[in-house]
């Protein structure tokens, strides 16, 4: 809980400070987006989870041509595979629920962005932990009408700290692929 008070302090100490930047004549403008992800597992994790899906809200105000602000809520299921090596029984394996929350910067080019998140992960099931997690990514916004885009993304996201499950070591991560509806 310690963690999760603490993350929230960072989150809105961060956000005030490039609000009160944002002034003199910039771009003052929030988007908000939902959308669908398939997230792949990576490292350590990807022996025991299969592909899952999940979904996202996000919030972000740009306060520049080219920067912007976001808050990202995530939620994701990967499924735990049949058989693993090193597991006793395949009953033993659970889903893996995340739900995390960050906050996070972005860089345009055009419609083009590279992203950047850090914030906290809850993670429910073979894993039962509060973790900080960072994101990086790329994605592009294609233009449906003026007010509207579509959001396509791709990013590597990381729960810091040891798996600690069918021996397997590391920080567990995930490759996601987002399509999100922008308006």
């Amino acid at each position: 809980m310690k963690i999760f008070i603490r993350s929230i302090v960072i989150i809105c100490s961060i956000l005030v400070g490039f609000f009160a930047n944002a002034q003199k004549g910039k771009v003052k403008k929030w988007q908000f987006s939902a959308g669908a992800e398939v997230l792949f597992p990576e490292t350590s994790i990807r022996n025991s989870l299969n592909t899952g899906f999940g979904f996202s809200a996000e919030a972000e105000y740009d306060f520049t041509e080219h920067t912007g602000v976001t808050i990202n809520a995530t939620f994701g299921n990967l499924t735990a595979k049949k058989n693993v090596v090193g597991s006793p029984s395949a009953t033993e394996l659970s889903n893996l629920q995340i739900f995390a929350l960050k906050p996070g910067f972005r860089y345009y080019l055009g419609n083009f962005y590279t992203t950047g998140e850090a914030g906290v992960a809850f993670l429910k099931g073979e894993i039962d932990d509060t973790r900080f997690t960072f994101t990086i990514g790329l994605g592009d916004k294609i233009a449906i009408n003026k007010s509207s885009f579509l959001d396509v993304s791709v990013r590597h996201e990381t729960w810091v700290g040891n798996v600690g499950f069918l021996g397997a070591n590391g920080n567990p991560s995930v490759i996601g692929l987002r399509v999100a509806y922008c308006f």
